[in-house]
């Protein structure tokens, strides 16, 4: 009887035992499945853009799965969403400590740096979405889109020098397609590094020829890289292709200007050359004596009292595209910056433009053809005296139009060299 009665003992204790797992296994189960339910209607809220909705969905959807990591982010994020800051940021932080390679939470952990004006958590973070994990989806782009979004987020800072390190490993990055190449030729402009710009803006252009925000991109490119030849060419390229920019169109009258009052330009005769020499001194003479009398200097005395007012037409002597050249010229801004009318004008001693005027009185009697073409050495000390006149009437009087920004480009482009 005894080992019957342990048999049958044991039997019930399996019995019970598999009751038992089999019971928990289905409560488990239906946790799961009103866990999932939950979540699915706090993503169809989320995506309805009901926030508050699905923060309470995501709660429910926690109590009945509270380890699903995934839960756990889209909480975070509907709370972002609903402008629960702290509590999103402690769900961040907590998920961030138990996998700080997961990209997406290092990515919504550098957003919310971001708003805070945490730029140094902003960056850690950023890079730590770059270089981690994507959990979901497509990694490869989703990379690309996230320091392309970092790029943004330093031009906003103004920080040139970072977010074109930024755009330079990108780079190497890119799919091979003209919309690609395209935006990052322009984030490449904003980042004032325009010899990378116009790399992406031509190739581009390999990939679509007739491309005209290319065409127009590899113009001012060209142009801000002084080499007007090839900024003339995709600039009247881009107006064949599209619709006429006024800013654009100016850009090109300039370019066209410059390599018409350009003394080196390849192909010209150093006849023609002396005769563009003599063409410069005479206009950028002009130039000083209308400044000296806007200013009320007299160029002759050995004092002279400038006006505390502006000349009249200086406000209006040009609009902002030359205004932003003339002071990326003279260091008054970066490139890419815009310039504002007092950031041109600048009141300086006016024995300047009197000892301007007293070099080129000296000059003048020599500034020939038939001479300058004959003696190299005095025709580029003649160009040295146009491009100081354009330049320190630049500060005295604005920005020039026409010739005189010409000659200061010009100029600008001989200092670099």
């Amino acid at each position: 009887m005894r080992p019957l009665f342990l048999a049958v003992v044991l039997v019930i204790s399996i019995v019970f035992g598999a009751v038992t797992v089999f019971a928990a296994r289905f409560y488990r189960s239906k946790q799961l499945q009103l866990g999932a339910i939950w979540y699915g209607r706090g993503q169809a809220a989320l995506t309805a853009g009901d926030s508050h909705a699905a923060v309470q969905d995501f709660r429910n959807a926690l109590y009945y799965s509270h380890d699903n990591p995934a839960y756990r982010l889209s909480l975070a994020e509907a709370l972002l969403s609903a402008r629960h800051i702290p509590e999103a940021h402690s769900y961040l932080v907590t998920l961030w400590q138990d996998e700080p390679s997961n990209s997406t939470v290092n990515l919504q952990l550098a957003r919310l740096a971001a708003g805070q004006g945490n730029a140094q958590a902003a960056l850690r973070y950023y890079h730590g979405a770059i270089y981690g994990l994507w959990p979901d989806g497509d990694a490869a782009a989703r990379r690309r889109q996230t320091r392309l979004e970092l790029v943004h987020y330093l031009l906003g800072l103004r920080d040139a020098t970072q977010a074109d390190a930024e755009l330079i490993a990108l780079t190497s990055e890119l799919p091979r397609t003209a919309a690609a190449h395209l935006e990052v030729g322009q984030l490449f402009q904003q980042a004032a590094d325009s010899e990378r710009a116009l790399q992406e803006f031509e190739e581009a252009l390999r990939l679509n020829p007739k491309s005209p925000v290319a065409l127009l991109g590899a113009g001012e490119a060209a142009f801000q890289l002084a080499r007007y030849e090839n900024a003339r060419r995709y600039l009247e390229q881009a107006f064949k292709s599209g619709p006429r920019d006024p800013q654009a169109a100016e850009l090109l009258a300039t370019t066209r200007l410059v390599l018409e009052w350009d003394p080196n330009s390849q192909g010209v005769s150093s006849w023609r050359r002396a005769l563009r020499i003599v063409q410069a001194f005479q206009q950028a003479r002009r130039r000083l004596q209308d400044c000296a009398a806007a200013r009320n200097i007299d160029l002759a005395a050995a004092s002279a009292h400038p006006s505390s007012t502006m000349p009249s037409n200086a406000a209006s002597a040009s609009n902002e595209t030359s205004h932003n050249l003339v002071a990326e010229i003279l260091g008054r801004i970066r490139h890419g910056e815009t310039a504002t009318p007092e950031q041109i004008p600048m009141v300086l001693d006016p024995a300047e433009l009197q000892q301007l005027y007293q070099q080129a009185a000296e000059v003048q009697p020599r500034v020939r053809a038939a001479k300058l073409e004959r003696d190299p050495q005095l025709a580029e000390s003649v160009m040295g005296l146009v491009s100081r006149i354009e330049t320190v009437t630049a500060q005295h009087c604005g920005a020039p139009q026409g010739a005189d920004l010409a000659l200061l480009l010009l100029a600008h482009r001989t200092e670099e060299r």
